[in-house]
């Protein structure tokens, strides 16, 4: 870790962050076409599911094993060494494989929902369920953005920058942020920052940009695409998330969903601000599985 980008993270958040670092080792899983990076550890009879890539490692995920690794299992996979969905659900089999797990919850937050969404579609039968948070559905027009474009243009330094900018703006609030949810905003936004500047390749966003085009090219919900998969469907948002009127979407298409409305004011990090309400669904939901 750069400690210049972690001079607004509090002492204490810090410790935290490191002692998570000092015990929680981070494996690897050698392919033909890559190298896979993924956390799998945690106790219980449910494994969670979810992606990490693109802007952060899997160690971006300590909140949740955190959270959660005494009540479950967690898998956490970077996804940016895969080239395509196909390869990237071949990835993600053989860890499970290898890890000893069968069936698993599969969750995603923000943009590794489009990777929980798409390795539901290609493996239903292992899937009991699948929990999403401020994630967009699939939609073909969003393909039209000329993203995947400027980054095969342009310079990726700038590329970089301009990704960097969009993504602080998550971080920025005309209303003052709770001191709590306000430490741990800070220390993931150094997290990604840290990231983009030193770990983040061409490749590897690329890569992302790849599997997201795809991802809403190829897997847009259609009538009847689901009815013979028996699992359940939870989605947490708030009104004013970015991705809010595709919960639309979600509960039209997929069966069983239901859906779990945060506090409006705090758009995209509304979960980080209202933790205790945020653990709290996905605990009851996973629990009446």
């Amino acid at each position: 870790m750069k400690e210049k980008y972690y001079k607004e993270v509090s002492a204490e958040e810090m410790k935290r962050y490191r002692e998570f670092l000092n015990t929680h080792r981070i494996n690897r899983l050698e392919m033909d076409a890559c190298s896979v990076l993924y956390y799998s550890g945690g106790r219980g009879e449910k494994t969670l599911l979810t992606f990490s890539g693109g802007h952060s490692g899997p160690e971006a995920a300590y909140e949740t094993i955190l959270r959660f690794e005494d009540q479950f299992r967690i898998v956490v996979v970077d996804v940016s060494t895969f080239d395509h969905l196909d390869e990237l659900n071949d990835g993600v089999n053989r860890i499970l494989e290898r890890e000893g797990i069968g069936r698993v919850v599969v969750m995603g937050h923000s943009f590794s929902g489009f990777f929980a969404q798409a390795y539901l579609r290609r493996n239903r039968d292992r899937i009991d369920a699948m929990l999403l948070t401020n994630t967009p559905a699939p939609r073909r027009e969003r393909n039209q953005s000329a993203a995947f474009t400027l980054m095969r243009l342009i310079p990726f330094f700038v590329f970089k920058g301009l990704i960097k900018r969009k993504l602080g703006r998550l971080a920025r609030f005309e209303r003052e942020v709770p001191s709590e949810a306000l430490e741990k905003l800070r220390l993931r936004m150094a997290l990604l920052m840290d990231y983009m500047d030193h770990r983040a390749t061409k490749k590897s966003i690329i890569n992302v940009l790849k599997m997201i085009f795809e991802f809403n090219e190829k897997d847009e919900y259609g009538e009847g695409d689901f009815d013979d998969w028996g699992g359940r469907v939870l989605v947490i948002t708030s009104e004013d998330d970015p991705y809010f009127g595709d919960l639309e979407i979600f509960e039209k298409y997929l069966p069983d969903t239901e859906s779990h409305i945060l506090p409006t004011g705090w758009k995209h990090i509304a979960p980080l601000v209202h933790k205790d309400e945020f653990h709290q669904v996905i605990e009851t939901f996973i629990d009446r599985l």
